[in-house]
């Protein structure tokens, strides 16, 4: 895999990440749940002035607090998990428990898949800036019945979010093991999957 010593051009990558809540109808989400769902993720794309967010939603079917680890959607800290286990593990909960780090991955309508953290080129240069690993980005979210929580972060590349290079629309996992602190809090190992959602023409 390429890594930063070898990426060329200056270094630039744009992330910003914001948080707000706001007020949704209890109902509203009813139909997305089903008995193994007991949190809703949302995803899209939604375009800025001059470039584009991913929009995030959670919502869950009852109190809950859990940890999202933003590192998880950056290029350099969680890139070194083992070769082919994508592919290994197609079920979800079984690829959860291997990983060796909390992770997002990418899936494409073709069932193909990838981890956000492993950065794509396709043939492209891309700009990245070089993120500080040695600090934990983890935030705990408070999901509730009747409320909606969101989440937003600048996209720098809109390939960052396919699996290939055609892909017109994807959806995103998420998955996280609690380390021995987070357990000893009451945290337990979550699997999300969101919506599939559509990726504008463009780099």
């Amino acid at each position: 895999m390429k890594r930063i010593n070898i990426w060329t051009g200056k270094i630039l990558f744009l992330l910003a990440i914001s948080m707000l809540l706001s007020c949704g109808d209890a109902g509203s989400y009813e139909n997305v749940f089903n008995e193994q769902q007991s949190i809703w993720l949302g995803a899209k794309i939604q375009p800025l002035e001059d470039s584009y967010q991913l929009d995030l939603s959670l919502k869950a079917k009852a109190d809950q607090t859990i940890i999202w680890d933003w590192k998880a959607l950056s290029f350099d800290c969680y890139y070194d998990e083992a070769e082919g286990i994508l592919e290994k593990y197609q079920d979800l909960e079984e690829l959860r428990a291997v990983l060796k780090f909390n992770q997002f991955v990418l899936e494409n309508k073709a069932g193909q898949r990838r981890f956000y953290s492993e950065l794509t080129f396709f043939g492209k240069e891309k700009q990245v800036e070089l993120m500080n690993c040695a600090e934990d980005w983890f935030k705990e979210l408070k999901l509730t019945p009747t409320q909606t929580l969101s989440l937003d972060q600048k996209i720098a590349y809109l390939s960052d979010y396919r699996v290939s290079e055609s892909d017109s629309e994807v959806r995103l996992h998420y998955f996280f093991q609690p380390d021995s602190t987070q357990k000893a809090k009451g945290f337990i190992p979550i699997q999300l999957s969101s919506n599939w959602f559509s990726i504008p023409v463009g780099d």
